[in-house]
């Protein structure tokens, strides 16, 4: 892969997100950790306290960080590693909640900087039964080596991110989240933007069933190997953007659906992504009854075009 960008985590004092009392980063290149910056953080006097709860979950105390710098003074040292590079986060709302209030507390101007989120490229891609950090780099064969330590965790991200391009395509991030179908956010200048999910449907505007159907309808194939039936796709079918494959199954005369349910005949796997949640669903049907077939890319394209 080619993409570079540098993965960020933060821990914070107390619920307050502006109370961030350690920031790791990570910056990758071709999927491979080339340098490190960690730093713990004295949380401005406002909202200094630490939190029996937040202590707990990453051991860090008020005696730990009564030297540290404040983010004010240790911002201009950040902004320089992570330079012109995107960022990467595992619940990027979370971290980026956590940037907007020290800017805002310290005010310091927003930088012009794109972000992407590990979770929801996680949550589109591969449909993990869980979305924690934990779950979905273990899923990936990723080790955590000391899990809520900003900088392991800011190291974990980055590597679920370059494992998602590795396993999907797309070479750079925003390849990978054209694939997830996954806007990324944006800090500028004028103020901030979230990640956010594109329209669910298989064409960039979110196109209905109903809509292809009509642009493609003198492709259609009434009589076709698929006529009477419905198909459900999770993963990635190689060579082929999912909008090809909807396309596919409409010009052999079936109908594709977003979700298993009681009328879904297939549902198609289309990298073998293991345990997910539409398998899941398909599994639990066919304790009622319901026979739902699984294929994988193979079987989906010997039955497509037979």
């Amino acid at each position: 892969m080619s993409s570079t960008f540098v993965a960020i985590d933060f821990e914070t004092a107390n619920s307050v997100r502006a109370s961030a009392c350690q920031v790791g980063l990570a910056r990758f290149e071709g999927g491979k950790v080339v340098a490190t910056f960690e730093t713990l953080l004295k949380p401005h006097p406002t909202f200094g306290h630490f939190d029996p709860i937040n202590t707990s979950i990453h051991g860090i105390r008020e005696s730990d960080v009564s030297e540290a710098p404040e983010f004010d003074a240790t911002w201009g040292e950040l902004h320089e590693f992570i330079g012109r590079s995107h960022l990467v986060a595992h619940n990027a709302g979370f971290d980026m909640s956590v940037l907007r209030g020290l800017f805002d507390t310290y005010r310091l101007e927003y930088p012009s900087i794109d972000y992407f989120c590990t979770l929801m490229l996680s949550r589109n891609l591969l449909e993990p039964a869980e979305l924690n950090l934990k779950f979905v780099a273990a899923s990936l064969g990723i080790e955590i080596e000391k899990h809520h330590d900003a900088l392991a965790d800011a190291i974990a991200a980055g590597r679920i991110a370059a494992g998602l391009v590795d396993r999907f395509g797309g070479e750079t991030l925003i390849g990978l989240a054209e694939i997830a179908r996954i806007k990324p956010g944006r800090f500028s200048e004028s103020g901030w933007r979230g990640s956010s999910t594109r329209p669910t449907g298989p064409g960039a505007s979110g196109e209905s069933l109903n809509d292809m159907k009509e642009r493609l309808a003198d492709d259609i194939d009434p009589e076709g190997p698929l006529a009477g039936l419905t198909l459900v796709i999770t993963g990635v079918l190689p060579g082929m953007t999912r909008n090809e494959a909807y396309e596919l199954i409409v010009m052999a005369g079936g109908e594709w659906g977003s979700a298993v349910t009681k009328t879904t005949d297939y549902l198609v796997d289309g990298d073998n992504a293991g345990e997910t949640n539409k398998t899941r669903r398909v599994y639990e049907l066919r304790e009622k009854g319901v026979n739902v077939a699984i294929l994988n890319a193979e079987g989906f394209f010997g039955l497509v075009s037979p």
